[in-house]
């Protein structure tokens, strides 16, 4: 006896669409996910030169660390970029202290932060003290302007006397800043190296 077996239609399947509707939607898809795609690798194509560029900047700060990392380096460094900022040229301190720290083989990254000791916090009150031991030395002077007067004229428009006394002034506060605290930065990296070794 022959066994028959019913033929089984197939069922479609839940969720899938069939006929003519469905290469549309398969095309829409391919084209939502082509759209995605090519938006991804745009943004990421343009992510790529800014971190490029933050890579080069770290690798340049990383160099000039590295070059210039003896005790006596970095204190000379600070030293001369301490001494330029104790004058009052306005915008040409750190182009100074890095041409001076280049001179006595020092940091150039530490003369260049060294010079902000005058900065629009401490520039007023560091150029009076100074004019103020230059008046002491070479006698007194013309009493210091104002506030309203230095950025009127400034200071180098205020005469000879005024000029000289200042400038006599920051060479000599700028010296013993400089030897003051260039000496204590040295001891400290010292005594700081010398306990890592024998902690």
């Amino acid at each position: 006896m022959d066994l028959v077996v019913p033929c089984q239609t197939p069922r479609p399947c839940p969720g899938r669409q069939h006929g003519p509707s469905a290469g549309c939607t398969t095309s829409r898809v391919i084209q939502v996910f082509r759209s995605r795609f090519n938006r991804a690798r745009h943004r990421l194509g343009s992510q790529r030169p800014r971190r490029r560029w933050q890579r080069r900047l770290r690798a340049y700060l990383r160099w000039l660390w590295r070059q210039e990392g003896s005790h006596g380096q970095q204190a000379r460094g600070l030293a001369a970029g301490i001494f330029t900022g104790c004058y009052p040229f306005f915008g040409l301190q750190i182009l100074l202290g890095v041409g001076l720290a280049s001179l006595v083989r020092g940091s150039h990254i530490l003369a260049a932060a060294g010079t902000w000791i005058s900065n629009p916090l401490t520039s007023l009150p560091l150029y009076w003290f100074n004019y103020q031991v230059g008046s002491w030395l070479l006698g007194p002077g013309p009493g210091f302007p104002s506030l309203q007067q230095v950025q009127e004229s400034g200071l180098w428009d205020l005469g000879l006397a005024f000029s000289g006394r200042l400038m006599l002034g920051s060479t000599v506060v700028g010296l013993l800043s400089a030897l003051a605290i260039g000496g204590l930065y040295w001891w400290w990296m010292r005594r700081r190296q010398r306990n890592r070794l024998h902690p």
